[in-house]
């Protein structure tokens, strides 16, 4: 029986949105048996929107022959309320706006994770968009401890390099990265002004926008959605550490022995789609879930419009 727990942590000194998916009848600290499936989302970083996708995967890799647990973390500075979006502890706190900070943030999450434990389970990597650099970064700095018992890596329409094939894409996200150096830049106030000028919306309007013009069909993350599209704060968040992305990937060429995290015994499958919008549960049911036993990790990559025409 699954078992879904959403609740709010304090990690590297931000209150922070986790969730856990548990087979009700099959708990244990024994890590013999465990396989842990780990999924960090894109920018922005709010597990919620993916609840649904992780509960259809951790169905899917249900075996007799392990314990599955599945665990989420939201970015730091990320989610509903002022108590997110700003530092718990300021002299704690990593730097929300940069991705080596979320880094460090994912980092104590896991620590976390597996305090309860004398061994390490096997790890299953799952990540959107720019969580799989966050993903690869994690496992390349450390590598003993996460790294040697990893069993598989997904990566979901990765973010590993800024290069659309299309200028009217690259010449205003590069302007806009290249101008938004801090949380007072003049890109970051006009996204502010414009949540601003959202939250004056009816809540019926807002709704609409989002079911007809972002295609979020289930009510619960259109409410999720526009309290977040509400909050300058939020949107101030999510736009300087995007435009941090985009200077960092674009000044880095793509090299595929990253992906293989360095180990030659590791097998790199690469498929390109230029279709955003293929749902995730889809893309889940082609990934060959034999991967649990084999001792050779397989990285996945399923591309998306910025990887496109990239090798």
């Amino acid at each position: 029986m699954m078992q879904t727990v959403e609740r709010e942590q304090l990690i590297a000194g931000w209150n922070t949105d986790v969730v856990s998916i548990l087979n009700a009848n099959s708990h244990s600290n024994n890590a013999t048996r465990l396989v842990m499936l780990v999924f960090l989302p894109g920018n922005p970083g709010c597990v919620a929107w993916y609840i649904p996708m992780l509960q259809n995967v951790w169905e899917q890799l249900q075996s007799p022959e392990y314990i599955l647990e599945a665990h989420a973390c939201s970015y730091a500075g990320h989610g509903v309320g002022d108590h997110k979006t700003k530092p718990h502890n300021v002299q704690r706190a990593v730097d929300a706006y940069t991705l080596e900070g979320q880094i460090e943030h994912k980092l104590a999450w896991i620590e976390s994770l597996i305090s309860r434990f004398d061994q390490l389970p096997r790890f299953i990597w799952l990540s959107h968009s720019i969580g799989s650099y966050l993903v690869n970064q994690m496992l390349l700095k450390r590598p003993n401890l996460l790294l040697r018992n990893t069993a598989g890596v997904i990566h979901l329409m990765p973010f590993i390099r800024f290069q659309p094939s299309l200028l009217k894409q690259k010449l205003p996200l590069t302007v806009v990265a290249n101008c938004t150096h801090s949380r007072n830049a003049p890109c970051v106030k006009l996204l502010q002004l414009a949540s601003c000028l959202a939250s004056w919306l009816p809540h019926k309007y807002l709704d609409h926008l989002l079911n007809r013009n972002a295609g979020i069909q289930c009510p619960n993350l259109r409410q999720f959605t526009a309290r977040l599209v509400v909050q300058p704060i939020m949107a101030q968040n999510f736009l300087t550490l995007g435009c941090h992305e985009i200077r960092l990937l674009q000044s880095k060429s793509f090299n595929a022995s990253h992906f293989q995290l360095r180990s030659a015994e590791r097998r790199l499958f690469l498929e390109f789609t230029s279709n955003q919008n293929i749902m995730f549960s889809f893309l889940i049911q082609e990934i060959p879930f034999g991967v649990i036993g084999n001792k050779s990790p397989i990285a996945i990559l399923y591309g998306g419009v910025w990887m496109s025409s990239c090798i």
